[in-house]
């Protein structure tokens, strides 16, 4: 049986979509939990400076996306065919770009950088939403199933539902602007395989 441990912080952040991929997959692993005052001390340590990282029987593996699309394919949750599987990761890597193009008003407001938040919101963040929402609600109403491809749930749905939650807790216009994508995230945080799961958690700002 493989060994999987997860380091990351005690927040929801870049690690939560792959806990709850291993939730999910109803797969075992070890969640490590750094806290930032250890951070310091730790970094040294980690293969490339950064959080989070994968143990599998003991091989590191790091950077997020690709720890998620490795388990993705572990666990069958990448597609059925390969066309779905690159439609998956087309509609990973456009949210991811999104997730680029917002980080100077992110970062703001997380207070991990300097900026005017208000100003940000306004420049930076609301039309790079916009763009992102209208164009994940138009792959949403396409697909027979109501997540990102017309198979059922794949870690796509999972990360992009994560990240949603974030966006809650800090874009008060979110729900009232894209009702939809907030039903979207709300079906899949209901999935039996992990609503027990998202119910108890620590959830986080971040």
């Amino acid at each position: 049986m493989v060994q999987y441990t997860l380091t990351y912080f005690d927040i929801r952040g870049l690690g939560e979509p792959i806990r709850v991929l291993f939730k999910y997959a109803g797969v075992e692993f070890k969640d490590v939990r750094i806290k930032h005052a250890d951070w310091p001390k730790i970094k040294p340590k980690t293969p490339t400076g950064k959080l989070p990282y994968l143990e599998i029987d003991g091989k590191i593996l790091p950077e997020s996306g690709a720890i998620l699309r490795y388990l993705a394919r572990q666990f069958k949750l990448n597609g059925v065919n390969e066309l779905e599987t690159a439609f998956a990761e087309s509609t990973f890597d456009t949210y991811r770009d999104f997730q680029t193009a917002i980080r100077p008003w992110f970062f703001a407001v997380a207070g991990f950088a300097e900026g005017n938040v208000e100003q940000l919101f306004k420049d930076v963040y609301i039309p790079n939403r916009d763009t992102a929402f209208k164009h994940l609600g138009a792959v949403l109403a396409k697909s027979k199933s109501g997540f990102v491809v017309d198979s059922g749930v794949t870690y796509v749905d999972l990360f992009i539902a994560e990240h949603i939650t974030t966006l809650l807790s800090i874009d008060p216009s979110f729900e009232k602007a894209f009702p939809k994508i907030v039903a979207y995230r709300k079906k899949v945080h209901a999935l039996p395989k992990i609503k027990d799961y998202i119910a108890s958690r620590n959830n986080s700002k971040f």
